[in-house]
């Protein structure tokens, strides 16, 4: 078979542009796609493989740190319950002393035979009145330190059942670790 050249068609040119973009788009594409071929060996490995020591060690550490605070807490908020309780009992004391000078001056009061006011009482009704003020100020502030105490026993509580689940996610993952040290050992 004789090939003439002039006789063939002639050659079809194809198109063929450098594109920058695709370029680079393939190129992100193939690093994207080593990433995650990384990332789902890494994550194989760990599923059954099961928690590292490393990762079982650093929960505990989280554990103890958290038992540590939680107990921290709770010997400050024995103090404010103690603190709270001097206060209380202050308190009752005044406004027992409040009263019992009221009642003083009420019958000083009623037993003299010119009903007036002279200047000496109206000084005792005054500092009265003065300590008087001062108990509901003081009670107000008991009260808010009762409600922020109730809040910090709320949140302790909250604490203590956190605590409580993640120490059993713990011994969770550690039957766990022991099933497929023993599970290893069985297929060796």
């Amino acid at each position: 078979m004789n090939l003439d050249p002039k006789k063939l068609p002639p050659p079809v040119k194809k198109d063929r542009t450098l594109n920058l973009k695709t370029s680079m788009t393939r190129n992100v594409i193939k690093e994207a796609q080593a990433q995650i071929d990384e990332s789902m060996k890494k994550l194989r490995d760990r599923v059954h493989n099961g928690p590292t020591a490393e990762s079982v060690k650093r929960l505990e550490n989280a554990l103890i740190k958290l038992q540590a605070r939680t107990i921290n807490e709770r010997l400050i908020l024995k103090e404010k319950e103690d603190s709270l309780f001097a206060m209380e009992q202050d308190l009752t004391e005044r406004n027992k002393l409040l009263e019992a000078k009221s009642k003083v001056v009420e019958s000083r009061y009623e037993s003299m035979p010119d009903k007036s006011l002279s200047p000496v009482q109206k000084n005792e009704r005054d500092a009265l009145e003065h300590l008087r003020l001062e108990l509901e100020k003081r009670d107000a502030s008991l009260q808010q330190l009762q409600n922020l105490l109730n809040e910090r026993e709320a949140y302790i509580e909250q604490c203590e059942n956190d605590l409580c689940q993640r120490g059993q996610e713990l011994i969770e993952r550690e039957a766990h670790l022991e099933q497929a040290e023993e599970n290893l050992q069985a297929k060796q």
